[in-house]
């Protein structure tokens, strides 16, 4: 068994060319395909935690805003209420004092009812007085 320096080193050349060739061939463009694809997973990733993030503030915020809603809708149903019973009580006085003048105008009516039938209950017994009178002389 010799050993051939020569077929040594041609293996060795051809082997180092090969390793030379695959590298610029086959090692460079896959090694260029996975950073591109970590790449991109990682501005999916990023995009991710960033759209989450995004999706939390704008559910926090859209809850702020329907328990900003709501109590504003509390006030305002709150205030409705206060003007419903406000217009009510106003109502009510305002019967109130109708129901008086309206009692008032009919006390007023009897009064002068009463004086008119006293006036002519008077009358009639002056006459009937008189009738007596006159009916006893005669």
């Amino acid at each position: 068994m010799n050993i051939q320096i020569s077929v040594v080193l041609w293996t060795i050349i051809c082997f180092v060319l090969l390793m030379v060739i695959l590298h610029y061939l086959l090692l460079k463009p896959m090694l260029a395909h996975l950073d591109k694809r970590k790449a991109r997973i990682d501005n999916a990733k990023n995009k991710q935690l960033n759209d989450n993030k995004l999706i939390a503030d704008l559910t926090e915020n859209a809850q702020k805003s329907a328990k900003l809603a709501q109590e504003q809708a509390f006030i305002d149903a709150q205030n409705r209420v206060s003007e419903k019973q406000a217009q009510a009580e106003s109502d009510l006085a305002d019967a109130s004092r109708n129901e008086h003048n309206k009692t008032t105008e009919f006390k007023l009516a009897l009064e002068n009812e009463k004086v008119q039938l006293e006036d002519t209950l008077n009358n009639n017994a002056s006459r009937l007085a008189q009738l007596f009178i006159s009916e006893f002389v005669s």
